[in-house]
């Protein structure tokens, strides 16, 4: 490296890795001059790993499983002889690629997934289309490489022959002794049926003994049924599978049932619609089911999963209740005569993929950064996406060190100021999930460790950091509101007693005075004018009791911010319940080994839940209006007090002896706005 002595610039490319101390000095005209020490470290450059996999169009037919492999003998060497999952390869860089995870992909082909850990792309593709796929794969520093595949998901051929058939046997007859044939239809997709390389017409698995053989060119079945008795198990049922190929490699797979019976037999027949009987995605559609009997006996149909599939009471067709395996039986005839024919087929519900932006990356769509974590009390933003655009669920898998709230706002809840330093409340696990609805399955949980640092947040105006509002709308029977900044309300409704109540509810580590007002309003029914019910404030939460009044006591709000707003008629009373506080057991209550010292970490770390001291119970005229089926609004205006020294343990004794505040505690107001019916 060499420096420019008139500008200073250091330029050039270093021989060579290491540590160098350079002096560099400047001097003025005068002679005077300055000297500095600077530190040059050369390292040798990291490397991100690449993506290695081929970049060609991969294509597919729509609901054909790309794991499965055929196993006819014309089909041996052919692409479909065996699996033709995506098999995804990368090369490291400077570092060995994550054990875990290191594998993701976006616009996937609905029904194909990535295994994370393996990068392999497989499944049954559900959609026509063609979808340009980004793969990713990440080393153990966070380095990354993407490439896009193209995947084309095609319309395939589509086998409409009848599935049933059932057979007389008698051979001194001679019932059932010579061939019959069948031959299979059929329905074009995108493209012809195969002509080169790969015969049209396959089997898969053995051919049963009563099928003679299938034509590899027009798919014509021979079936003689008394082989039933020379090379099968006699009378019963014979299973045959065959495939339909086309030219762009997309198949139908089919199972024949071939019936071989006594004369005079009833044999039931159930034959589904072809929609539905080789699988389906989930639909509101409803199905006729097709039964028939030999003995032209009356056909009933039942099935034996209830939570996936079910006859419709009224319309008697089949309805389409969950993803999973549908089993239905047509069922005739009773004693001797009773004969029945189950047939099973899965229902997809469309995949799911949860994306969590992490802290510091871009937010897809903005030029925004997503928030680094943090324990400023206002929370921060976790950001995350659904493919499907459903709503993602947040969890906290760590509730102790943070909470996270319906929208994604993560709040820290541990202390990153105690000392001894306990390095567990710097991580917090948030789990991103999607449980799915009736189109979509349940996406699989993401987890996220978020790492948090300490930040003093600026003083609100006044002295009173006021929180944005929050809503909720509940059923005109009540219910309970999501927990939100560490609140929620229930509102119950006794129709024998003829009241409606209002409780507000509190959840938190360190919680202090807190106090609810409630203010009810409504229209009546054929009025114009609202009326208004004003509730008694409403106190809960960890306070001292004045030991006259059995009151709560609480700390007027505003004032001088540097000092601790306690009210020296009461510090007997506020003493007391620091000193049961700070002592205070729990279900949390755990010893830690924190730099070769024991440390007990008490019960008022654990969480607590309170709910109001008294309910808001609304008037005989406000009932009266919700029984109308009048919207009852309840505003809800929250404070909690965090100053005590019970709250917190930045605060020590000698702290609260001095009356200190550090100044980075307030009050907290929020309004609640909840409606009913």
């Amino acid at each position: 490296l060499n420096i420019n002595t008139s500008t200073g610039l250091i330029t050039g490319t270093p021989a060579g890795v290491g540590v160098s101390t350079v002096t560099l000095k400047v001097t003025d005209v005068n002679g005077l001059f300055d000297e500095e020490t600077l530190t040059i470290t050369v390292t040798l450059p990291v490397y991100g790993p690449t993506v290695t996999t081929a970049a060609t169009t991969y294509k597919f037919g729509v609901n054909n499983d790309i794991s499965l492999g055929l196993n006819d003998f014309f089909a041996t060497g052919s692409a479909l002889s065996k699996s033709r999952e995506i098999v995804n390869t990368a090369t490291k860089g400077t570092n060995e690629l994550k054990a875990t995870g290191a594998w993701s992909a976006t616009n996937l082909p609905p029904g194909l997934t990535i295994n994370a850990n393996t990068g392999k792309i497989s499944g049954t593709a559900t959609t026509v289309g063609v979808y340009e796929t980004e793969v990713k794969v990440t080393d153990t520093i966070g380095m990354f490489a993407t490439k896009t595949l193209t995947i084309n998901i095609v319309r395939g051929p589509k086998n409409t022959t009848p599935l049933n058939y059932t057979y007389e046997l008698d051979i001194p007859k001679r019932i059932g002794t010579t061939p019959i044939y069948l031959q299979q239809t059929y329905t074009l997709g995108d493209a012809p049926l195969s002509s080169r390389g790969l015969v049209p017409f396959l089997t898969q698995g053995k051919d049963p003994a009563v099928v003679t053989g299938v034509s590899i060119v027009s798919g014509e079945i021979e079936v003689i049924p008394s082989l039933a008795n020379g090379l099968g198990t006699g009378y019963g049922s014979y299973k045959l599978t065959t495939v339909i190929i086309d030219a762009n490699g997309a198949y139908d797979m089919v199972t024949f049932t071939f019936n071989i019976v006594k004369p005079g037999t009833n044999i039931t027949t159930l034959s589904l619609p072809t929609a539905i009987a080789n699988g389906t995605l989930i639909t509101t559609d409803q199905f006729t089911l097709t039964g028939t009997s030999s003995k032209k006996l009356p056909v009933t149909y039942s099935v034996t999963t209830p939570k996936v599939c079910a006859i419709d009471t009224a319309t008697k067709k089949l309805k389409l209740l969950d993803g999973g395996k549908c089993s239905v039986t047509a069922s005739s005839g009773t004693g001797a005569l009773l004969s029945k024919d189950t047939k099973e087929f899965t229902i997809t519900q469309l995949p799911q993929v949860v994306t969590i932006i992490a802290p510091g990356a871009l937010v897809p769509g903005t030029l925004q950064e997503a928030p680094m974590p943090t324990d400023d009390p206002a929370g921060f933003q976790l950001y995350a996406s659904v493919d499907t655009g459903l709503a993602p669920v947040y969890t906290s898998l760590d509730p102790n060190v943070c909470s996270v709230d319906a929208n994604g706002v993560v709040t820290w809840d541990a202390d990153l100021t105690a000392l001894p330093k306990i390095e567990a409340d710097f991580h917090c696990r948030i789990s991103v999930s999607q449980p799915g609805d009736f189109t979509h399955a349940a996406a699989p949980d993401q987890v996220i460790t978020l790492d948090a640092t300490h930040v003093e947040p600026p003083a609100p105006e006044g002295g009173v950091a006021k929180e944005p509002a929050q809503t909720a709308a509940l059923p005109a029977m009540g219910g309970t509101t999501p927990m939100k900044g560490a609140n929620s309300f229930v509102v119950k409704v006794d129709t024998t007693k003829k009241v409606i109540s209002v409780s507000p509810l509190s959840k938190g580590r360190w919680i202090g005075p807190i106090y609810a007002d409630i203010k009810i309003s409504y229209t009546p029914k054929g009025s114009a004018v609202e009326e208004t019910q004003i509730c008694a404030r409403n106190y809960f939460g960890i306070a001292a009791i004045d030991s006259k009044t059995k009151k709560m006591l609480t700390p007027a709000l505003g004032g001088d911010m540097l000092v601790v707003p306690e009210n020296a008629a009461n510090a007997k009373d506020v003493a007391a319940l620091i000193k049961k506080y700070q002592a205070m057991q729990g279900k949390y209550a755990v010893t830690k080994i924190v730099k070769g010292k024991k440390v007990v970490l008490p019960g008022y770390l654990d969480y607590k839940y309170f709910t109001g001291e008294a309910t808001c119970v609304l008037n005989a005229k406000a009932y009266a209006a919700w029984k109308s089926g009048v919207q009852i609004k309840a505003v809800a205006t929250v404070t909690r007090d965090r100053r005590w020294p019970t709250l917190y343990t930045r605060y020590k004794s000698n702290d609260w002896k001095n009356k200190l505040n550090s100044g980075f505690i307030y009050p907290t107001v929020v309004d609640w706005i909840i409606t009913i019916g």
